[in-house]
């Protein structure tokens, strides 16, 4: 996803397509941070970028408002970030994260790219119940037809 010697992984772009929230162990475990989008033609400063977890956190998501963003923390819980954006449009700045209520650990292990949680366009979450062991699909392949 980036160009750095870190690991970067589950980028999610905001909704006005001004930003990018991802995960980076650069701080020697997975944080959420938020940078700039590029936008074509326009270099980005590979400093700007803003950290908005502070105790680990996976699988970040944005509001549909782009206002808010919700990440997993470590221990397992759904975690609620404003995004508040200076005047000037440049520098967004975390607001005081909020504990929502526990997930759990993802279905398919930390850092896949498929989704195992979203947000709904009205707010509300949906997720799926890692207690529940995944059902196995029959699957039928048809051979030599013409």
């Amino acid at each position: 996803m980036l160009a750095t010697e870190f690991e970067e992984r589950s980028g999610q772009i905001s909704p006005d397509g001004r930003w990018l929230a991802y995960q980076s162990n650069e701080s020697g475990r997975f944080e959420i941070w938020i940078r700039p989008f590029p936008v074509p033609g326009t270099p980005v400063k590979s400093d700007e970028r803003w950290q908005f977890s502070t105790g680990g956190g996976r699988d970040v998501r944005w509001r549909r408002d782009g206002k808010e963003i919700f990440y997993v923390g470590l221990d397992g819980r759904l975690v609620a970030v404003p995004v508040l954006v200076e005047e000037t449009g440049r520098a967004p700045t975390p607001g005081v994260p909020v504990t929502l209520f526990s997930v759990g650990a993802p279905i398919l292990g930390g850092g896949t790219a498929l989704p195992w949680y979203s947000v709904t366009s009205d707010g509300r979450f949906l997720v799926a119940d890692p207690t529940q062991p995944p059902v196995a699909v029959p699957v039928k392949v048809l051979l030599n037809w013409k």
